[in-house]
């Protein structure tokens, strides 16, 4: 957690006068299979030992589609790095009849990784380090 500084000015000693407070944590650690980002605009789940998000509007291109609905999937297995589809995927359905919207500051343990859910969008880590982050603006990979 960041301390918060705040100042005020005291005029009997003409001067300003600070007192630092550290806020308690507010990041929540939550069990489920799936998850919607507070925006609703990441969908996220894990079956079968491997994490997948999934994204509605996005500002950036996504790999062509050849097996079935376009779309834009990530997905990350419990070790090695991070997979990328231009497709969206039947299990995103059952994710979104299941899932249930998180608030920011959240982080999802799904048992072979874990997602972090902030402002800045969703970011994913596997057992080995290796994951993801996913935002309507931007993608990458580590």
């Amino acid at each position: 957690a960041h301390s918060t500084v705040v100042y005020s000015y005291d005029g009997d000693k003409q001067a300003f006068a600070g007192t630092a407070t550290t806020p308690t944590s507010t990041t929540t650690t939550v069990s489920v299979n799936s998850f919607y980002s507070p925006s609703r605009n990441i969908l996220c789940g894990a079956s079968s030992g491997q994490i997948e998000c999934f994204i509605t509007q996005r500002d950036f291109a996504a790999p062509a589609c050849d097996i079935g609905q376009p779309g834009f999937t990530m997905l990350l297995n419990a070790a090695g790095p991070t997979l990328v589809s231009g497709c969206a995927f039947d299990i995103s359905i059952k994710y979104a009849q299941e899932a249930g919207v998180v608030d920011y500051g959240t982080t999802v343990d799904f048992g072979v990784g874990s997602c972090a859910v902030s402002e800045q969008g969703v970011r994913c880590v596997n057992a080995d380090g290796h994951g993801f982050t996913l935002a309507k603006a931007a993608h990458t990979e580590f």
